[in-house]
């Protein structure tokens, strides 16, 4: 009984022996062949959180720029509403008497062709039609495009509709 208590025992220790061999083996093993696939899952781990932590601030900069493109929208909103209630400015007298050469661009040579073509008043340029303009311009001879370049109808309409105040604004005094 006893042999057979130590064959039992020796068996037992045997097994024990075998165990922890099989389990020292599987844990050597595993611990060769997971750091690799466990360290890339930690790198895309910290990837996407850094992503994230990005996606964090730019949401957070772009909260901040729409408030202030709405503030700047409110504050815009305010100055249109108080142009549009405020009073238009005030329309002198038309300039009728004035000569073509009062025009800026349009000196004595330009307005003696000007009279060769009929044209001798500030009405009459103003008067001008788009087309007619265009006519009149092509018929310049050496000042062909003046018109245009020099946007003398244009002039003529804000003298002639007493408009001096956004002409001084666009083309300066008059002389």
């Amino acid at each position: 009984m006893e042999s057979l208590a130590n064959n039992v025992s020796l068996m037992l220790a045997g097994l024990l022996l075998v165990a922890v061999l099989v389990g020292f083996l599987l844990g050597r093993a595993t611990k060769r062949g997971a750091p690799a696939p466990i360290r890339a899952a930690d790198h895309g781990i910290a990837k996407v959180e850094a992503d994230r932590d990005a996606a964090v601030r730019a949401r957070a900069d772009a909260e901040r720029a729409l408030e202030r493109a709405r503030g700047d929208i409110a504050r815009l909103q305010a100055e249109l509403s108080a142009l549009k209630t405020a009073a238009p400015p005030p329309v002198s007298a038309p300039v009728t008497d004035a000569p073509l050469t009062s025009l800026k661009g349009l000196g004595p040579k330009l307005a003696a062709t000007l009279a060769d073509q009929g044209i001798t008043t500030l009405q009459q340029l103003a008067a001008l039609s788009n087309s007619a303009a265009a006519e009149l311009d092509s018929n310049l001879g050496p000042f062909t495009g003046r018109l245009t370049r020099d946007r003398l109808v244009e002039q003529a309409k804000l003298l002639t509709e007493g408009r001096t105040a956004e002409y001084t604004a666009i083309f300066g005094p008059l002389p």
